[in-house]
C-alpha cells in the first residue's frame, strides 16, 4: 500500500519525534521529500520508492511506499510530472552475508533508478503545466543524485508501464556482463524476502492514526477566502473600443484555463463566476457587454476579461466541474 503525506503538523511529529528502537515497521511515517529520499537510498530502507513534485528546492513529497514499481500506478497523475527514486533488488543475501562479512559470491544485486513520471492518458493537467514541470528535469536529476548514484533513468507515462517487465530491460542494458543477475524471478524473490523481514507493525500504524487525529482536532475551521483581483483597473481605451469580429465567449459556470500575468502561467482551475449581458461597472472598472469574471488559483484570484482579451487570457478546459465544497465531521466505522 502506498503512503502519502497528509499534513505538515504530522510531518513535524514524524521527523522530530523519536522512533521505536528495534521495531522494523513496514509503513513508517515519512512526510518530507528529504526523509523519503534518504530512506529509499539505503540498501535495505523501509521505503523502496518515492515521488516528488517538480520543485528542486522544496522537494515536496507526492507519494512513496515499499511495494515497488507496481505501487506507483496508484498515484500516477498527482502532479503534471513527478520525479523520484526507485530501488530494485534482485536475489537475497545468504545468512552469512546478512550476518557480517560476506563469504563467497554475493547473490544479491541492488540498483537505483531515477524516475520521470507523468500520466499523459489522464489529461488532468494542461500542456503548459506539463512543459513547465518538464523543464525541471535536469535540476531534479541533479538534486536526487546527491542521495544515491542511480544506474539509469526511466520515463513512465502510463499505468501500463508500472511493472518490472517494463523496467527490466533498462536495468539489464546498463548492467552489461552482470545482466544475468537481473531477472524477474530474482526480483520477486527479493520482494518476498523484504516483506517477510518488514511485516506491518500495528503499534506504528496506531501512532500514525493518533497523529492524524490530533491534527484534525487542532486544525482551524474552514474559512471563506475572498478572491482578490490580479490586475489593476482596465485601461480606458481598452474598455471601450468596439468589438469588430465574433469572439469566443464563456457563460457563467464554464470551466476555463486562465492565464496569469503575474505568474506568467496558465491555471487549469478557472471558472466563470459572472458574465455581463450589458456594459456596466464592476469592481471599479467600466466593462463592455460580454465581459467575463474568471476566478482561479484555488479561488484566491479573479480576473475580468473583455471579449477582445478572451483569446489571450481564457481557454476552454476539459476538466469536470467540481462539486460544492462541504465542511463538517466525518465518522468512520471499522469492522
Amino acid at each position: 500500500q502506498a503512503n502519502w503525506a497528509q499534513h505538515p503538523a504530522v510531518a513535524g511529529q514524524a521527523c522530530g519525534g523519536e522512533r521505536a528502537q528495534g521495531a522494523m515497521p513496514r509503513y513508517p511515517l515519512f512526510f518530507t521529500g528529504d526523509e523519503a529520499c534518504t530512506e529509499v537510498a539505503k540498501p535495505d530502507g523501509l521505503w523502496n520508492w518515492c515521488l516528488l513534485g517538480p520543485d528542486p528546492e522544496k522537494l515536496p513529497l507526492s507519494a512513496g511506499g515499499s511495494g515497488g514499481i507496481e505501487e506507483i500506478k496508484e498515484v500516477l497523475g498527482a502532479h503534471p510530472m513527478s520525479f523520484g527514486l526507485l530501488r530494485m533488488t534482485f536475489g537475497i543475501r545468504s545468512a552469512s552475508e546478512q550476518g557480517g562479512a560476506a563469504r563467497g559470491r554475493e547473490t544479491c544485486a541492488t540498483r537505483w533508478l531515477f524516475l520521470h513520471v507523468s500520466d499523459a492518458e489522464a489529461g488532468v493537467h494542461s500542456g503548459v503545466a506539463r512543459g513547465q514541470a518538464s523543464a525541471k528535469l535536469p535540476e531534479m536529476e541533479k538534486v536526487l543524485g546527491r542521495y544515491v548514484k542511480t544506474a539509469a533513468k526511466a520515463q513512465i507515462t502510463s499505468k501500463d508501464e508500472c511493472n518490472v517487465e517494463f523496467l527490466l530491460p533498462i536495468v539489464q542494458k546498463v548492467a552489461k556482463f552482470e545482466a544475468h543477475l537481473f531477472t524477474i524471478e530474482k526480483y520477486n524473490m527479493a520482494m518476498e524476502d523484504f516483506q517477510e523481514r518488514h511485516p506491518p507493525n500495528e503499534e506504528v500504524e496506531q501512532e500514525e492514526q493518533l497523529a492524524i487525529q490530533q491534527v484534525e482536532e487542532e486544525a482551524p475551521p474552514v474559512e471563506e477566502v475572498e478572491p482578490v483581483p490580479e490586475d489593476a483597473k482596465l485601461d480606458e481605451e481598452e474598455e471601450l473600443f468596439k468589438q469588430r469580429k465574433a469572439m469566443k465567449l464563456f457563460k457563467m459556470g464554464d470551466a476555463v484555463l486562465v492565464f496569469s500575468n503575474q505568474g506568467q502561467m496558465w491555471h487549469d482551475d478557472g471558472i466563470i463566476v459572472e458574465a455581463l449581458d450589458e456594459a456596466g461597472q464592476r469592481d471599479g472598472s467600466r466593462l463592455p457587454a460580454g465581459s467575463m469574471k474568471a476566478q482561479y488559483n484555488s479561488g484566491r484570484r479573479y480576473k475580468w476579461v473583455t471579449p477582445q482579451q478572451a483569446k489571450s487570457f481564457l481557454q476552454p478546459s476539459s476538466r469536470p466541474i467540481p462539486p460544492p465544497t462541504l465542511a463538517g465531521g466525518l465518522l468512520k466505522e471499522k469492522h
